[in-house]
């Protein structure tokens, strides 16, 4: 697509590249009724004539007529994944109207840039132990604590390749495959993958252990959709997931890492990257989704919600928000990072992310060869290790984090391991639910609820290992890291024990956040503890932890007056008007058009109309300052690749 830039369409591309905000890019027609996306629609009204389109089929049949219907136009087919019934093509004007006019289409959507979720260049302080974060998740006390490190699970990495070197030896490198180039040799010319490959699974031979990875015993798929500037297409970025979907088996991949993404330009349901990540969820994949890093204005500072990113509003992905921890292990100063994506997702208004973690100077090995320490020295650090900031970062731990529990029980299905995550996670005071998930993730307490739970206790009965209530909290860096005990449904947050019950909501057939009559809330410990249990081991450590029981280190409150950092409770799930009770008496009406917000306007972007979005913000947290001239092609055709 060309690009004009005086028309709106350069705006969403110059947005497009410094990170901006698109909380309400208008919802045309089309798109309400399911069959074209925003982007293709503007595009359509301002007379462009080239459309880099996903389009959707409603059968196999139909995809393979439609296919041959795109070959006899001359369309440029780009990519084709027929599981999916979708196919990457630029079309002409003629083209497009053609394939509109096709009876046999499901849904045309953008084949949107995507790019990796770091902040290159943002680093605004000088850590001196730049690895601290990544333990402050509780990684490396888990791992010694209960003799986990990730053995015997396969974690696939798609993202700009993975380079093997002493951190990451090439024999856990399970495979290697390249949608950009195509070369079957496993490297990374960006530096990104590798990078967050190694917060996964690295052994930190480079760093005599000090930059170890979550978990070390891990192997690793590549797959690789970003190019040398860490630039990619949605098209490839499904053509890998279906790969997955297609091998997982022989791999024993169990867990999926997409630190790569775009702004949401449609609704879940007719998103092509989150209906790829849902195929994999159903399969009882664990797919952690960085939740992006448009979450305020840095200039203004500006909170800005909405920011969440696509695929992170796949219901079934574990969407990660990114926390600061200062430098220290200690969990009690640990904040949300300001550049974290924050929910509600536009256009669904569904909570997410639905965790945090430690995004913040995190450090990892990197190729020298690759573009990112080339171009970034000041970020390298002694072994060839880079300091990243971004979800980027955060959602590999999460990764990680997410194979020492299947290690710890390998039965645990994706829905799972994703609720155990939530309810384990540590709320941190003065962060919303949209804001923080169910909080900062405490990757101890994940493994030890892991191990408890026996996946096949018959379905409505209690499937703790354990005679009693699992202690709610862990001992972290000497400070108790109390767990949250919520679990995120949708737009609800549940603060049941439903966890310790081998309920409906933890069957991967399910889709998560679905409502339905079979699926319970509510349950209290009584009703839990006193139904018939399937108890087959007994975890002595697992009753009582450290010393410690449970009454002196729960919230301290009842389940029914939860404190999110915030006065009084949140109240979710009201049609079209949710009520906050927060103590900035927030009171939103979700629609794009009319929003009150109880928020000075000066600390808040919501719901803006097309005529004051803010677009070409050059300060927008995650914005790169640009080291040459970039045209507009660039921006449009690379996201912000064009930058590095």
């Amino acid at each position: 697509m060309k690009l004009n830039p005086s028309g709106s369409l350069a705006r969403l591309a110059r947005g497009l590249l410094l990170g901006a905000v698109f909380l309400a890019f208008g919802t045309p027609a089309h798109a309400q009724n399911g069959k074209i996306d925003e982007v293709i629609q503007q595009a359509i009204k301002e007379g462009r004539n080239d459309f880099d389109v996903i389009v959707r089929y409603k059968s196999l049949k139909a995809h393979d007529r439609g296919k041959q219907r795109l070959g006899k136009l001359k369309a440029e087919i780009r990519r084709e994944v027929r599981a999916l019934r979708s196919i990457g093509a630029k079309l002409n004007r003629v083209q497009l109207y053609d394939v509109l006019n096709d009876a046999e289409l499901d849904h045309l959507s953008y084949d949107a840039p995507v790019q990796g979720t770091d902040l290159l260049g943002s680093l605004t302080t000088s850590l001196t132990d730049a690895g601290v974060s990544v333990d402050g998740s509780g990684a490396r006390v888990a791992r010694d604590r209960y003799k986990v490190n990730g053995t015997g699970v396969t974690v696939a990495v798609i993202d700009s390749g993975v380079q093997p070197s002493a951190d990451l030896p090439a024999t856990r490198i399970k495979a290697f495959v390249d949608f950009v180039n195509g070369y079957s040799a496993a490297y990374d010319d960006y530096g990104h993958g590798t990078h967050v490959a190694g917060i996964i699974a690295g052994n930190g031979a480079k760093s005599y252990g000090k930059f170890t990875g979550v978990a070390p015993g891990a192997n690793i798929v590549g797959l690789k959709v970003l190019d040398s500037r860490g630039g990619g297409t949605t098209s490839n970025v499904i053509a890998a997931l279906d790969w997955v979907r297609e091998n997982y088996l022989a791999y024993n991949i169990r867990i999926v890492n997409l630190s790569v993404g775009h702004p949401i330009f449609e609704k879940a349901e007719y998103d092509p990257l989150v209906q790829a990540v849902e195929e994999l969820t159903r399969r009882g994949l664990v797919v952690t989704v960085a939740a992006g890093n448009m979450g305020k204005v840095k200039s203004t500072g500006q909170i800005v919600y909405q920011s969440v990113t696509s695929p992170g509003n796949a219901p079934g992905a574990l969407t990660v928000g990114a926390t600061n921890t200062k430098g220290t292990l200690e969990r009690s100063d640990d904040v949300v990072a300001d550049f974290s994506g924050r929910g509600p997702t536009r256009l669904d208004k569904t909570i997410k992310p639905d965790v945090v973690a430690p995004g913040y100077a995190i450090a990892a090995y990197v190729p020298g060869y690759a573009y990112m320490p080339l171009a970034y020295p000041q970020l390298m650090l002694a072994g060839g290790y880079m300091r990243l900031n971004g979800t980027s970062m955060a959602t590999p731990l999460v990764a990680g984090i997410a194979a020492l529990m299947l290690q710890a029980n390998p039965g645990l299905s994706s829905h799972t391991v994703k609720g155990i995550m939530q309810y384990t996670s540590q709320r941190l005071e003065g962060f919303d639910v949209v804001t923080q998930g169910a909080g900062e993730v405490n990757a101890a307490g994940a493994v030890r609820l892991a191990a408890l739970i026996n996946p096949s206790a018959p379905l409505g009965t209690k499937w703790v290992k354990s005679a009693q209530p699992p202690t709610r909290g862990d001992l972290l860096f000497n400070q108790v890291a109390h767990w949250g005990r919520a679990t995120i449904w949708q737009d609800q947050v549940h603060t049941g024990v439903e966890i310790f019950v081998r309920a409906t909501q933890w069957d991967d057939n399910i889709v998560w956040g679905m409502l339905a009559e079979n699926i319970v809330w509510g349950m209290d410990d009584n009703i839990v503890w006193g139904m018939t249990d399937n108890v087959t081991a007994m975890l002595a450590s697992d009753n009582i932890v450290w010393g410690m029981t449970d009454d002196n280190i729960v919230w301290g409150m009842s389940d029914d007056n939860i404190v999110w950092g915030m006065m009084d409770n949140i109240v979710w799930g009201m049609d079209e008007n949710i009520v906050w009770g927060m103590n900035d008496d927030v009171v939103c009406a979700m629609s794009d058009d009319n929003v009150i917000w109880g928020m000075s306007d000066d600390n808040i972007i919501w719901g803006m109309s097309d005529d004051n979005v803010l677009w070409g913000m050059s300060d927008m947290v995650g914005d790169d300052t640009p080291p040459r001239e970039v045209t507009f092609q660039d921006m449009y055709n690379a996201y912000i690749a064009g930058v590095r």
